[in-house]
């Protein structure tokens, strides 16, 4: 009687592994088909791309044609960035464009034809902003809720990277519908681009974005403006710009010199770094103009040379205008500058606030 049962037994076992190996290749070739299908959707699409797009090669998940799905419906569309107005080998700005696979007009028709719509360069109302980025770029696809589980995302972020990986230009993308593509914000700050809050959460909207853009200025002065987002929208308000210094990390906010050079510098690292004693000769009367411990700095004013005194311990003069906002209103100063002497402690000549009107 135990023979017949083991001979079962072992039958059954063998049509058990067998239906187990058979669901794997199932499975596998499924697998092979997607892989197939995609390779085979990357390369029709690269067909129609034009011969002066060059495909971008520098930089994480951004070669070739990526999926991507921030339109509401559950097909994937097809994102692509490129290089174009190349000059010889030396390639040029970064675009975008994504291909969107949408039913014919026929709806007897089960096959789907695929749309481009560009991301930027565009040209199309409410765009013309510039291009993604110079150097590469970094996206993501986030959302309005971070904890939804929809198989499509609310926005497209695109930051652009120049030099030094110093992110300069940020793009968010939302679908308008068929008819209008792409809507975007663009910020660009050739000095940086701040996202806030710097501990966003994965796949979570950007709330605030901060420029820097440089000014023409020998002490690396910036305009700063702050850019906040309306509820949940795609769409920006910008507060009043601010002078401050140039940020000199990524990602961070400016600081102030802890020396500094220049007399202007001097004169902003005063109002911006809380007010020290060490930049000023008479802090206390200084203190007492300026109201504000750390005002909005909207304009300054200087000569780019010195006039010579020699006088006691100082070798020249010179003076710096800055318009503030502060609590109480606008205010104009005038800032009297004078360059002390070397000493065997500094080593170099230093400028200090000597008095303020």
């Amino acid at each position: 009687m135990t023979r017949p049962l083991a001979l079962s037994f072992r039958a059954a076992s063998g049509r058990w592994l067998l239906g187990v190996l058979l669901v794997l290749a199932a499975l596998t070739l499924a697998a092979c088909n997607r892989n197939q299908e995609g390779t085979q959707t990357s390369e029709l699409l690269s067909s129609y791309l034009p011969d002066d797009w060059k495909p971008l090669t520098e930089g994480d998940n951004v070669q070739g044609f990526q999926k991507i799905n921030i339109d509401g419906d559950d097909a994937e569309e097809w994102l692509y960035f490129f290089h174009y107005d190349s000059q010889g080998d030396k390639m040029g700005p970064i675009g975008g464009i994504i291909y969107d696979a949408q039913q014919n007009v026929d709806p007897n028709q089960p096959a789907a034809f695929f749309v481009p719509y560009r991301l930027l360069p565009d040209w199309r109302e409410g765009k013309g902003q510039g291009y993604l980025g110079e150097k590469t770029i970094s996206w993501e696809a986030v959302r309005i809720d971070p904890r939804s589980t929809t198989t499509w995302a609310d926005e497209l972020m695109v930051i652009g990277l120049s030099a030094g990986d110093i992110p300069t230009r940020l793009s968010l993308f939302r679908w308008l519908g068929v008819g209008g593509g792409y809507g975007v914000s663009n910020f660009v700050g050739n000095g940086g681009v701040l996202t806030l809050p710097t501990d966003r959460a994965e796949s979570a909207l950007v709330q605030q974005v901060i420029t820097f853009n440089r000014l023409n200025d020998r002490s690396r002065l910036c305009e700063r403006v702050q850019h906040t987002r309306q509820s949940s929208e795609n769409r920006f308000s910008a507060e009043p710009p601010g002078i401050v210094f140039c940020p000199l990390a990524a990602n961070v906010e400016p600081a102030v010199p802890e020396e500094p050079t220049y007399p202007e510098a001097v004169v902003m690292a005063w109002l911006l770094g809380g007010q020290s004693a060490d930049l000023a000769l008479d802090n206390v009367a200084l203190t007492a103009l300026v109201s504000d411990r750390t005002p909005r700095v909207t304009h300054v004013q200087y000569s780019g040379t010195a006039t010579p005194v020699g006088r006691g311990d100082f070798v020249a003069q010179m003076t710096v205008q800055t318009v503030l906002q502060t609590t109480s209103g606008e205010q104009t100063i005038r800032w009297n500058m004078v360059e002390l002497k070397p000493t065997a402690e500094e080593k170099t000549s230093r400028w200090r606030i000597a008095s303020a009107e």
